[in-house]
C-alpha cells in the first residue's frame, strides 16, 4: 500500500490571464506518518463532511454521524473520540430537523445546517445547547439563493470564518432553463457574529453562460482566502476569483485527468441518475494550505458504470481521484493521482504536517469498520 504518488503536470492556459507558470513543478509524496484512531460500533468510520479546528492549540477533527444525527469529535493529539455532540430536535435547544452539515470553529460555536429548513442556519455549542438561530432574508423570485453548508470535503462548502464574520456560498435553485440568468443571484451571504445580522454578498455569481463553452449550472462552492473570493462549480473546470467584489477574473484549471464530457441532468429513474452522476467528472473540494502556500483542488476524473456495480456505493465514495496543486497566482504546478479504490477523498485535513487522507474507503482491502484512519502526503 505504501508507494510514491507522482505525477508532473506541464502548465496549463490561464483564460482572462496572462501569467505563465514558471514555479517548479510540484506533487503528493506519501510519508510514512499515519493516523489511527479506534472507534466504537455507534461512530461511522466513514462521512460525508469532516472538519479540522484547533482549540487551545489542541488539534481536533470532528466527523458528521448521519445515522445517529450528531458529530463526533475526536482528539488528533491522543487520537481519541472525546466528544459526541447531538443536537435536540425539540425544546428550547431544537433545531427542528436532522443535520445536514456543519462547520466548526470551537468547542463553544458549531455552525450546524439541517435539512429542510432552506433559510436557517444555527449555532449551538459542544453540550447541544442552542444560542443563536441565523435567519437569512431569502427572497423567492425569481431565484432562491440558500446558503450551503453541506459538505466541506464535497464541493468544499465552508462557513469562512474570520473572527468576526461567517460568508457562506449560496445556491441558486431555479428552474434549469433559467440556469444562465444565475448571474443576478448572489454568490454567498455574510452573518455577523457580533451584531447578529445578515446579508447578502454584493458580488454576483460569475456569468457563465458568457464562457466558451458556458458551465452547465451545478452545485457551488466559495472560498475565501486574505482578500480572494474564489468561486468555483462541480460541473467546470474554471475557477473564479474576486478582489473588488464586483468582478471575476476567470482561470481555466482543468484537470489533465478529465477526458469525459460533464453529464448533467437527471435519468429516468434513481438508479439512471445516480449512474449519469458517476459516469461524469467533477471538481471536489477546492481549498488552501496556509503551510505551504498553495490550493488542492480535488478532481473526480467520472468513470464507466458495468453492469452489476453498486452505484449507491459509488456515488459515494470515489473509486478514484486525483489532487491538483495550484499556486496562489492560479498556476497549476502539478497533479497527483490517487490509486483506486484505496483513499476517501471525503475525508481529509491540512495542518503543518502536510494533507492527511483517509484510508477509509470501503474498497480498500485495509479497511478497518472499528477505525478511522489518515494518511500523511507530503508536498514535494
Amino acid at each position: 500500500m505504501k508507494q510514491d504518488l507522482i505525477f508532473i503536470l506541464v502548465s496549463i492556459l490561464l483564460i482572462n490571464c496572462s501569467n505563465t507558470n514558471t514555479s517548479s513543478v510540484k506533487y503528493l509524496q506519501q510519508a510514512d506518518s499515519v493516523i489511527h484512531i479506534p472507534i466504537n460500533s455507534n461512530i461511522s468510520s466513514t462521512t460525508r463532511n469532516l472538519r479540522y479546528f484547533k482549540d487551545k492549540e489542541i488539534e481536533y477533527i470532528a466527523t458528521e454521524n448521519n445515522h445517529l444525527n450528531s458529530i463526533d469529535i475526536f482528539n488528533l493529539n491522543s487520537r481519541t473520540l472525546c466528544k459526541t455532540v447531538t443536537p435536540q430536535i425539540y425544546g428550547p435547544d431544537g433545531i427542528g430537523t436532522h443535520i445536514l452539515g456543519f462547520d466548526i470553529v470551537n468547542f463553544d460555536t458549531i455552525i450546524v445546517g439541517t435539512n429542510g429548513i432552506a433559510d436557517k442556519l444555527f449555532i449551538i455549542d459542544s453540550s447541544a445547547h442552542l444560542y443563536e438561530k441565523i435567519k437569512f432574508e431569502i427572497s423567492y423570485e425569481p431565484y432562491l439563493p440558500i446558503p450551503f453548508l453541506f459538505s466541506a470535503n464535497w464541493g468544499g462548502n465552508s462557513a469562512n470564518y474570520d473572527g468576526e464574520k461567517l460568508t457562506l456560498s449560496a445556491v441558486c435553485r431555479t428552474d434549469e432553463s433559467d440556469f444562465y440568468k444565475v448571474d443576478t443571484c448572489p454568490a454567498g451571504y455574510i452573518y455577523n457574529l457580533k451584531t447578529h445580522k445578515t446579508e447578502k454578498l454584493q458580488l454576483r455569481q460569475p456569468e457563465i453562460i458568457k464562457l466558451n463553452p458556458p458551465i452547465v449550472y451545478s452545485e457551488s462552492s466559495i472560498l475565501i482566502n486574505q482578500n480572494k473570493k474564489i468561486f468555483s462549480y462541480e460541473l467546470g473546470h474554471q475557477v473564479f476569483v474576486s478582489t473588488n467584489d464586483s468582478s471575476w477574473t476567470v482561470y481555466n484549471l482543468k484537470s489533465k485527468y478529465v477526458k469525459k464530457p460533464f453529464n448533467p441532468g437527471f435519468g429516468n429513474d434513481i438508479i439512471g441518475s445516480q449512474t449519469k452522476f458517476v459516469e461524469s467528472p467533477a471538481y471536489l473540494a477546492l481549498v488552501y494550505d496556509k503551510y505551504r502556500h498553495v490550493y488542492y483542488r480535488f478532481v473526480y476524473p467520472g468513470i464507466d458504470v458495468a453492469k452489476g456495480d453498486d452505484v449507491m456505493k459509488l456515488c459515494e465514495f470515489c473509486r478514484i481521484f486525483s489532487v491538483m496543486i495550484i499556486d496562489e497566482d492560479f498556476n497549476v504546478l502539478g497533479e497527483t493521482l490517487m490509486p483506486e479504490n484505496t483513499y476517501n477523498s471525503n475525508m481529509f485535513f491540512i495542518n503543518e504536517a502536510g494533507l492527511w487522507i483517509s484510508t477509509n474507503h470501503p474498497d480498500n482491502p485495509d479497511f478497518e469498520e472499528d477505525a478511522i484512519n489518515f494518511q500523511l502526503f507530503n508536498l514535494k
